[in-house]
């Protein structure tokens, strides 16, 4: 029908999105047309965005954001 759809996982302590969805491809890149952005995981056509991604949804790696960062995130 032509809709475009995104998820996006704004849970910081608790990201579920990279368990739920086995993407092919989770690294996460900064976007070519936009400095500023960060490139969306592709699965079956729909953009993810997690967290976890960031982490590599590994126990082994981290990724520490403070309370102003977590707050600011979704802005």
């Amino acid at each position: 029908m032509g809709a475009k759809v995104g998820i996006f996982d704004a849970d910081m302590y608790g990201p579920s999105l990279p368990t739920m969805v086995k993407a092919e491809t989770t690294t996460i890149y900064q976007d070519a047309n936009d400095s500023n952005m960060i490139a969306p995981i592709l699965f079956s056509g729909v953009k993810l965005m997690s967290y976890g991604f960031a982490t590599g949804n590994s126990p082994t790696k981290s990724a520490v954001m403070r309370g102003p960062m977590v707050s600011n995130l979704v802005t």
